[in-house]
């Protein structure tokens, strides 16, 4: 192919080069074709005979090499003839290859020898031996050649002398042209680097700003959080300080309430107690705002008169209105009503008066029911009939009272026209007028041979019933006359020796039935004593009166034994059962109320053996006893469905002070003044195990959670673990100072406390011995020492008359009672560790919130100290160790609902 070709130069230039240099080939494909030609050199005349342009593009680049074939393709002939160079990267490969040397020689035969350039990247030119880098062809000319290799020109110089040869320039001229332009390139970008760094110094001053502020506002924001976070909780705290402080004002305003006998407003404000915060108080209240058996209701009137059957199945009440209802006390349901309601004298505004007294009484023979007629006769009732069997006539006023014999021959009536009639039952004969004034109320003697009287005047007369006259007069003191002392009752003792009745004055007056002298005044009644009565052994006598309440008295010694509240206004009648367990009271507020006269009580007094003072007391842990330690060397089983002294554990020979049951309620252990511990069987009383002894007496013993191991302390000082199976010592604990006075395990079994009387409490490894930690902070002995449920705290009580809670892991003293005014026996966690009991000599036992450390209840007894404290494990009951030798017992109704009960169930 000939130059002289018709053609059109498509390329600036052809690369040619080995495969093997195919990276050079790359390298120099990318220099030249990117290189900017100075702006000065374009348009320059090239040796190609056109003008510079301002890149040289595009050029040509084999890129494979090519196969073996007897000549250059016609895409390479046609690519050589189209470019204005040759370019022959050279080296001892592209010596070698044949296909170069092809591609010089036809550039060559196109008439463009002083076109051709070289660039040596290795070997060296005309060297004829292995190190030659010129293919054969070019051997022969004298191409302008630039070194690319580091040692000669480098890449750079080397790319410029084949740009300055395609220009047809010096290269001296180039290179400057390149170094200004480098210069000006590198100020240009300096200038640009410098703007960019004030830039992005700029936006690094503005971005740590706006970071500032971002974190500002974060941090401002964190705080708000926090503030809310805070005010919630303060609001949260607050909110909950707010209901505890209303739940204890709450608790004292129903306990006020209870007290001054308005039960039923008693149990208005403790239905308003939150459900989620009662506990034992509120349980405690609940129940003696109950203590009545059974409220018999149907009355619209105030209920005047009451009576219980002989043979104690029936109770009946008679109305102001005269109305007579009987209720069948098996079925506890009305089974008959009597009488036509009289209209009241007076009715205004919802006061409404009705016009004398009427009374009520039972044959105990025939089982009758006699009540007075506002015509003046004594109706006699068939109650199985439901129909008047009988009348007695009369005068014509209103018997006010009512009362049959003993031996149900005579019948007896106090009526408005100021005589007292006797009848003979049987005959309907009248036996006898007594002219008596103003007399209010009546009781036979024994053998219907006497009657006593009492009149508004507080005069108590005796009548001998064999001669109509009067054998003894009495007086008690009185107020005045008034229109409710026609309630005013009166009542002959069994025997006949002793007069009871009610008056003006707040007492019970006692009064000898043979010569009318006053034999005591009973005192507790907070308003006038209205209604009487002696139960069948003369032992007891009941009371009512206008503060509400009914009061059982030892007729003996005239003390209180049972307060029964709950009626809504004042108490007209009393009666007891024939057997003395119950008894019934008639009330202002149209009820009939069925009590027990023996339990029922705020609380249980438990008294039995040989007496002595209580020491130790506990629950087993399924409830089904509670154990006493006592002064009289024995340990005593109480059954808590009973409350009766079951099984009696004797074997120690000095005080008993101190008890514990294992975990499964199988054994019971013991620890004695005598020095020993003991182990009991309570399923199968005997003689006990003796599984240990101390130099001196045992005052606290505890059992580990598994059962597996007895710890006790004395008062030789120490603390000693012992087997509980075989008995052996485990280990001693020195270390006090004093008495160790109490000891127990931690829930967990892993540590023990130990009280003394050196003011401290000593935790101690249960697995080692070794002490852990001394807790100080009391001024007196510390007589108990218990932890709480979780673990987490330990109650002591001292002689220094505080409780303290302690956080069992660091020792640090969280809560101090205060409020015992002396010694503080002990102290007892409830089971859901919510709230502590204590006791101490000031006769009070009082229940503390664990959590705040107030005081919520307190629970008082006369005059006797309080030695020790025990919670059942439902947490309902407490029992305590008293030094009147009595063992308390205080329950309490359920006072946390069931899970998903309503409102109302929870009330």
């Amino acid at each position: 192919m000939s130059q002289s070709t018709s053609f059109t130069y498509r390329y600036w230039a052809f690369i040619s080069y080995s495969s093997k240099d195919k990276k050079w080939a790359k390298w120099l494909h990318r220099a030249i074709e990117s290189y900017g030609i100075p702006s000065q050199f374009v348009s320059h005349p090239t040796p190609a005979g056109h003008p510079a342009p301002k890149r040289f593009h595009p050029l040509f680049r084999d890129r494979d090499e090519l196969p073996a074939a007897p000549a250059l393709g016609r895409e390479i002939q046609e690519a050589l003839l189209a470019s204005r160079y040759l370019i022959v990267i050279c080296s001892p490969n592209a010596a070698r290859s044949q296909w170069v040397n092809k591609e010089i020689s036809t550039f060559q035969r196109f008439k463009r020898h002083n076109r051709i350039l070289a660039l040596i990247v290795d070997g060296l030119p005309n060297a004829g031996d292995d190190r030659e880098c010129f293919p054969e062809a070019l051997r022969t000319t004298e191409p302008l050649a630039a070194d690319a290799r580091s040692e000669a020109d480098g890449k750079t110089n080397a790319k410029l002398k084949l740009l300055a040869g395609m220009l047809g320039i010096r290269f001296d001229s180039l290179r400057q042209r390149d170094s200004h332009r480098r210069i000006r390139r590198l100020s240009y970008f300096a200038v640009l680097a410098t703007v960019l760094l004030t830039v992005m110094g700029f936006l690094s001053v503005y971005a740590f700003y706006q970071k500032a502020m971002a974190d500002s506002r974060q941090r401002e924001a964190m705080v708000q959080k926090q503030q809310a976070v805070s005010a919630r909780q303060k609001e949260t705290i607050a909110r909950k300080n707010a209901e505890e402080n209303l739940y204890a004002s709450q608790i004292s305003i129903a306990w006020e309430k209870w007290r001054d006998n308005d039960v039923s407003n008693a149990e208005q404000v403790l239905s308003q107690c939150v459900p989620e915060l009662r506990n034992w108080e509120w349980g405690y209240l609940k129940r003696i705002c109950h203590l009545d058996l059974m409220t018999f209701a149907g009355h619209k009137t105030p209920v005047w008169g009451v009576a219980y059957s002989e043979d104690g199945k029936r109770v009946a009440a008679i109305g102001a209105d005269l109305l007579v209802k009987v209720w069948d006390l098996n079925s506890m349901s009305e089974i008959a009503a009597f009488g036509a309601p009289r209209k009241p004298i007076y009715e205004k505004d919802g006061v409404v008066a009705y016009a004398g007294n009427a009374g009520i009484a039972f044959d105990p023979n025939s089982g009758e029911l006699a009540t007075g007629s506002t015509d003046g006769s004594i109706k006699i009732w068939n109650v199985d009939a439901r129909r008047q069997a009988s009348a007695l006539a009369g005068s014509k006023a209103l018997p006010r009272a009512i009362a049959f014999s003993p031996d149900g021959k005579y019948l007896g009536a106090a009526s408005d026209d100021e005589t007292v009639r006797i009848w003979d039952k049987a005959s309907h004969a009248l036996e006898w007028i007594l002219p008596d004034p103003s007399t209010v109320s009546i009781a036979f003697g024994p053998g219907g041979k006497r009657l006593a009287s009492l009149d508004c005047h507080g005069r108590v007369k005796v009548w001998d019933l064999t001669t109509g006259k009067v054998i003894a007069v009495g007086q008690n003191r009185i107020k005045a006359v008034a229109a409710s002392s026609e309630f005013l009752h009166v009542a002959l003792s069994p025997d006949g020796g002793r007069i009871a009745s009610g008056s003006f004055f707040n007492v019970v007056n006692l009064t000898d039935a043979t010569n009318g002298a006053e034999l005591r005044e009973l005192y507790g009644h907070e308003g006038d004593v209205v209604a009487v009565a002696f139960s069948r052994d003369g032992k007891r006598i009941a009371s009512g009166g206008d503060d509400r309440s009914v009061r059982i008295w030892n007729a003996l010694s005239g003390e209180v034994i049972l307060v029964l509240r709950g009626h809504a206004g004042g108490v007209n009648d009393v009666a007891f059962s024939p057997d003395g367990e119950r008894v019934i009271s008639g009330s202002a507020d149209g009820t009939v109320k069925l009590w027990s006269a023996t339990a029922g009580r705020e609380c249980r007094e438990l008294r039995g053996g040989k007496g002595g003072l209580i020491k130790g007391v506990v629950f087993s842990p399924d409830g089904k006893w509670l154990a006493s330690a006592g002064e009289d060397t024995s340990v005593r089983l109480w059954s808590t469905q009973s409350w009766q002294n079951s099984i009696t554990l004797e074997g120690h020979t000095q005080v008993v002070q101190t008890v514990a049951f294992t975990p499964d309620s199988g054994l019971l252990v013991s620890g004695s003044y005598d020095g020993t511990v003991k182990v009991w069987n309570t399923s199968a009383p005997g003689q006990p195990r003796t599984i240990g002894r101390h130099q001196d007496g045992v005052y606290g013993v505890a059992i580990s959670p598994d059962g597996k191991r007895i710890v006790s302390g004395g008062g030789d000082r120490t603390v000693k673990l012992w087997d509980a199976m075989n008995g052996s010592e485990v280990f001693a604990m020195p270390g006090h100072g004093d008495d160790v006075t109490s000891v127990a395990f931690s829930p967990d079994g892993k540590r023990i406390v130990s009280a003394s009387g050196d003011k401290t409490l000593r935790v101690w490894d249960a697995s080692t011995g070794s002490g852990i930690q001394t807790f100080t902070g009391h001024t007196g002995w510390v007589c108990s020492a218990a932890y709480s449920p979780d673990g987490g705290r330990i109650a002591s009580a001292s002689s220094d008359g505080t409780v303290r809670l302690w956080d069992a892991a660091t020792g640090v003293n969280v809560l101090t009672l205060r409020g015992h005014d002396g010694t503080v026996r002990g102290a007892a966690f409830s089971p859901d560790g919510k709230r502590i009991v204590s006791v101490g000599q000031d006769a009070t036992r009082r229940i503390w919130d664990a959590l705040s450390g107030r005081e919520m209840f307190v629970l008082r007894t006369k005059d006797a100290a309080v030695q020790c404290v025990a919670f059942s494990p439902d947490g309902r009951t407490i029992a305590t160790g008293d030094w009147d030798r009595a063992l308390r017992v205080w329950e309490a109704s359920q006072f946390r609902a069931a899970a998903g009960a309503t409102a109302a169930e929870a009330n």
